[in-house]
């Protein structure tokens, strides 16, 4: 072999290497902010969770308490789920939606009260679960936001 077929196969061995090396940077560089761009989009859910606070504002003069939910945040909230316990251990989930006007529970605004049926046949506990919708339609439960009626 000569001695400049070496120096030409080495070249050609190096610059081979170097597209090689090219090419995993630019794909572990995709992959990476694919990732992190995932991890921004949830961390803004939860940045938006943070603004979300409820209160609960009952009323026990009568037989069966009555129960309004008054959003204390800065957020206005979409939906609430209400999830009741009853006193054998069944639970039933709800949703429950505002007024079709104004589409959302604003802020330092109380909701209507919510149905004595769904009290009484759920009266051991009642978790309000607040929801808000993204622009893209997905509803994002803020679990940290959970307050929990207790019928004691």
């Amino acid at each position: 072999m000569k001695r400049g077929d070496a120096t030409m196969v080495a070249t050609v061995l190096l610059i081979v290497a170097a597209i090689i090396v090219g090419v995993l940077v630019a794909t572990f560089s995709r992959e990476t902010e694919k990732k992190v761009e995932g991890k921004i989009i949830d961390m803004g859910n939860v940045v938006e969770c943070e603004d979300i606070g409820i209160g609960l504002v009952i009323d026990t003069t009568s037989d069966t308490p009555s129960i309004k939910i008054k959003n204390t945040g800065t957020l206005g909230i979409d939906k609430i789920y209400l999830r009741g316990y009853n006193d054998v251990g069944g639970t039933n989930t709800i949703e429950m939606t505002f007024d079709e006007v104004e589409d959302k529970l604003k802020p330092n605004v109380e909701s209507n009260p919510i149905d004595p049926a769904f009290i009484a046949n759920f009266g051991e506990k009642i978790e309000f679960i607040p929801v808000i919708i993204t622009e893209e339609n997905k509803e994002i439960g803020c679990e940290r936001k959970i307050v929990t009626w207790k019928n004691e």
